[in-house]
């Protein structure tokens, strides 16, 4: 399987990993911080989020306890005069999230501790029987809520004298719901858990303070059913987004009360259930407003930790759900969109990384981070922030490393053409710049061409076994010579050699060593017609030199590519080594080779020249207007 194709699975295979492990629990917990910080940043940026003007929280604050002390055993007589005094304005219901009577059990009948408890009870159940509505709170105990099964024996409830006055003729209280919300295993509450009861037919009903709440202030039932085996919650047209084991998220418009103040609220009014009482405020304020009372003084121990606010007050939580239903502002999450946002993800990352480019990845990384903030904000969608960065810096590794690895594998390729065909410091410039050669640039350089004499009589008289012996040795013998002076040997076509000198490196003697090559090569030839004893071989070569400006660089597809040279100086060349054989020389050389060998040399400091020069006369050549000077060479 090639390369692109094993990354291409793998980082697939890692966007659908990453993906389903968000949707664990484990991944839970680990992207609800991400979350945590969403809502901490909407606050500081934009404000709390739009809350319904007819919530309102009345706190037993460090001033109510004052006056009436903590909520105790016998407070219910004082309870019961808030909660009438809360009543007189109107409100649609109210909310009372304080379970200051639970039943007693232990106290003989005639006990006078008993009775006044029995007399307060009923005061307060009267005050709660009377519309508007009053909504009592009751709780589970804390190993209740981490077990989720219902025990009688774990539930704390109002007084019983209360609870048969709400009774209705079914035997049913619905005034009376769990007001219990679960803490995540960090300590962090983050969710509204639903509660059921079974009524008098049997029929499982959500038993939720909040929603016990709504559904009284608003004459709208919510609905549970279960559709495919999954629990669907309805309210009017809106269907609540489970997120699992029957829970939702809350989305907290913002922190209850401002840092550094007295009772100033960012969110819900908070009033004082002391200055109710002793008239401060005026019952009207509460006409027509969905009213909850809760403790709000430290001391009571009702503050949660919530996304952005350490000490959010337990009322204003139920508020927060209440909230939600009324203005539509459910927190929905997607299992299957997660999934595939990881696979996409995956993907974009996979592909920005091979690229290489530092601005594209870090452009990519902002929006995977900006991209859930985002969605959160503008559409209320939860979308994976942690595993998504994990994915797409994942994957851009996997990207980069696709790269690196095709970049070698490029090298590879270059280094398996060149190696025949050029010197290794050639060949090292070449790997190390290949990138950077260009489809087509102009550039001066020196061509070497070299024909064998009387190559075709030779191999008539030769097997063909024969005769591919001697090219053998001919040719790796001449290629010798040719990297000893770093030529690139652009090709050999039957007997025939080109090599071009001054590219692909840029080198400034390169006209010096096309004429050492060429001197060099014919010396080698005749030591080895000295050496072959009589042995048939190709001992005697023409050659042509010339320099010019011509076209060089990359022919064909990237992914088979080699290095060309075109241009008439190319051509130039081929027609002076036909014109050394027409002549009867070893080698010939042009002018302009000639003219650049000689400045070469100036700039080189060098006095004296290696080489003699015998000129050939001024010859006419084949696509030139104007006669050229021809030399042949040997050594001094």
């Amino acid at each position: 399987m090639r390369l692109k194709a094993r990354i291409v699975l793998l980082v697939l295979a890692l966007g659908l990993l990453l993906g389903w492990l968000s949707l664990t629990k484990p991944g839970y917990r680990v992207e609800s911080f991400a979350l945590d910080h969403m809502f901490e940043l909407r606050y500081r940026l934009f404000g709390p989020a739009r809350i319904d003007s007819r919530l309102m929280l009345v706190g037993v604050d460090e001033p109510t306890i004052d006056k009436f002390g903590k909520p105790r055993l016998l407070w219910q007589a004082d309870l019961a005069n808030l909660i009438a005094k809360v009543k007189e304005g109107g409100p649609a219901v109210v909310g009372v999230d304080l379970v200051v009577s639970p039943t007693v059990h232990g106290l003989p009948p005639d006990d006078p501790l008993l009775e006044r408890i029995q007399e307060e009870a009923f005061e307060l159940g009267m005050v709660a029987m009377e519309d508007p509505p009053v909504v009592l709170a009751e709780v589970y105990s804390e190993g209740f809520v981490h077990r989720g099964q219902e025990d009688k024996n774990n539930v704390i409830s109002p007084n019983e004298v209360i609870l048969e006055l709400l009774q209705d003729e079914n035997g049913n209280i619905p005034r009376l719901a769990m007001a219990n919300v679960p803490l995540d295993s960090d300590g962090v509450l983050r969710r509204a858990k639903l509660f059921h009861r079974v009524d008098s037919e049997g029929k499982k009903t959500p038993s939720n303070f909040a929603l016990r709440i709504l559904e009284f202030a608003s004459g709208e039932k919510v609905v549970y059913s279960e559709v495919g085996g999954q629990p669907r919650l309805t309210w009017k047209d809106r269907v609540v987004p489970f997120l699992f084991q029957e829970s939702y998220l809350i989305n907290f418009p913002g922190p209850t009360e401002n840092p550094g103040t007295e009772g100033e609220s960012l969110t819900y009014p908070i009033l004082s259930g002391r200055k109710l009482i002793e008239g401060e405020i005026s019952p009207e304020v509460f006409e027509d407003k969905i009213v909850i009372i809760a403790p709000t003084a430290a001391g009571l121990m009702d503050e949660k930790v919530v996304p952005g606010d350490p000490q959010y007050h337990g009322g204003a939580v139920h508020l927060s759900i209440i909230n939600m239903y009324l203005t539509d502002a459910f927190i929905s999450r997607s299992g299957t969109v997660w999934l595939l946002l990881c696979l996409v993800v995956s993907w974009a990352g996979w592909a920005i990384g091979r690229r290489g480019k530092l601005l594209q990845g870090s452009i990519g990384a902002a929006v995977v981070l900006l991209l859930p903030f985002g969605a959160f904000l503008y559409l209320g969608t939860w979308l994976p922030t942690i595993f998504t960065l994990v994915a797409y810096s994942a994957a851009s590794f996997l990207g980069y490393l696709e790269r690196l690895l095709t970049i070698e594998r490029d090298r590879a390729r270059v280094r398996s053409t060149f190696a025949r065909m050029v010197s290794p410091q050639v060949m090292n410039h070449v790997l190390k710049n290949y990138r950077r050669l260009k489809s087509g640039e102009r550039k001066e350089i020196t061509v070497l061409f070299s024909d064998i004499n009387d190559f075709t009589p030779v191999c008539e008289n030769h097997s063909p076994e024969e005769v591919i012996r001697m090219l053998s040795e001919y040719f790796s013998l001449m290629v010798d010579v040719i990297m000893k002076y770093d030529g690139y040997l652009k090709q050999y076509v039957g007997d025939e050699i080109m090599v071009i000198y001054g590219a692909p490196d840029d080198s400034k003697d390169h006209a010096t060593r096309a004429v050492l090559t060429a001197l060099e090569m014919r010396e080698v030839l005749a030591r080895a017609r000295e050496t072959s004893q009589g042995k048939p071989g190709f001992y005697d070569v023409k050659i042509g030199i010339n320099t010019g400006s011509v076209v060089v660089g990359k022919v064909g597809p990237e992914s088979r590519w080699e290095y060309a040279a075109v241009g008439d100086d190319v051509n130039l060349g081929a027609r002076v080594m036909s014109a050394a054989k027409k002549m009867g020389m070893d080698i010939g050389v042009s002018e302009a080779t000639r003219q650049r060998y000689q400045k070469e040399r100036e700039e080189s400091g060098r006095k004296t020249d290696p080489v003699k020069w015998v000129s050939q006369g001024v010859q006419s050549f084949k696509g030139k207007i104007s006669q050229m000077e021809v030399y042949a060479i040997e050594k001094e």
